[in-house]
């Protein structure tokens, strides 16, 4: 467990050394912008009554989102990056298995990316007065539903590492989260479409395999979920993509995300250990 450790802790430092600490400072500062928008909008009056719960889900669209793509960019040349470097050879060549690296380098990337899903949490807090507002425990909790989204792909990348290149590695990441936004709107549009014909199950279908292989949809129904958004119907319309549903979400909306974190992590062992490196 130990070298698990070191290996996290290597990962963080050069995370550090490549400077992600900017790109979090410039999304710090768009966070900041929104509420300073939200603050003196002219049109501020007219929502007053919503504004803490489209801020909310808001605030953890943008947290989910921006997370992800850091992990990612981290993610993606994890394991490719140090085969490229030729610097595997001297990890490999210590007293390590290939689990304990990749477990190392999985953990070297989450670290980083929760404590800046925590710090954009309070920036949240703060700007939507969710502590005024009594609603707490469901912004944690939804908040805690959210981080599923940059595990799911951070995980998906790391798994991509043990056998493309950086760049490919990125490109399927990006592929992968096209996938899982146009679930929603293709739902949307198999429940818009006028009576039962083919036509209809056929995009459904495409919906449902969107979803399960990104399950983007389902973490933002699950989050709008648990804080209460059925109670402001076109929020939740608009967060979550869901036009023709609503939200409707289910337990399976969170299980099945963890469970995909749970597969990608066991493919990108299993890949590495077969990898003649």
């Amino acid at each position: 467990m130990s070298a698990i450790w070191t290996l996290a802790r290597l990962t963080v430092k050069e995370a550090l050394r490549r400077r992600t600490f900017v790109a979090a400072a410039i999304i710090t500062l768009l966070f900041l912008f929104i509420w300073w928008q939200t603050e003196h909008s002219p049109r501020y009056g007219a929502i007053a009554g919503e504004r803490e719960a489209a801020f909310m889900q808001l605030g953890l669209g943008m947290m989910r989102f921006f997370t992800a793509l850091i992990g990612i960019a981290m993610a993606a040349g994890a394991i490719s990056g140090e085969i490229e470097r030729g610097t595997h050879y001297v990890i490999l060549a210590r007293p390590l298995t290939r689990v304990q690296v990749l477990l190392g380098k999985w953990l070297g990337i989450l670290i980083p990316c929760l404590l800046l899903y925590l710090f954009w949490s309070a920036i949240v807090i703060a700007t939507a007065r969710v502590g005024a507002s009594g609603q707490l425990g469901a912004f944690a909790t939804a908040a805690a539903i959210s981080f599923l989204y940059p595990l799911v792909f951070t995980t998906l990348t790391l798994c991509y590492s043990t056998f493309a290149p950086p760049m490919l590695c990125n490109a399927l990441a990006m592929v992968s989260l096209v996938i899982g936004w146009s679930e929603g709107g293709m739902r949307g549009w198999g429940q818009a479409l006028l009576g039962n014909g083919e036509g209809n199950h056929t995009v459904l279908f495409m919906a449902d395999v969107a979803g399960h292989y990104a399950p983007i949809a389902r973490i933002a129904r699950a989050s709008a979920t648990a804080l209460g958004l059925e109670r402001y119907p076109m929020i939740s319309m608009i967060m979550t993509g869901n036009f023709g549903e609503g939200l409707h979400a289910t337990p399976w909306d969170v299980w099945w995300p963890i469970l995909h974190v749970a597969l990608a992590l066991i493919a990108a062992i299993l890949i590495f250990n077969a990898r003649d490196v």
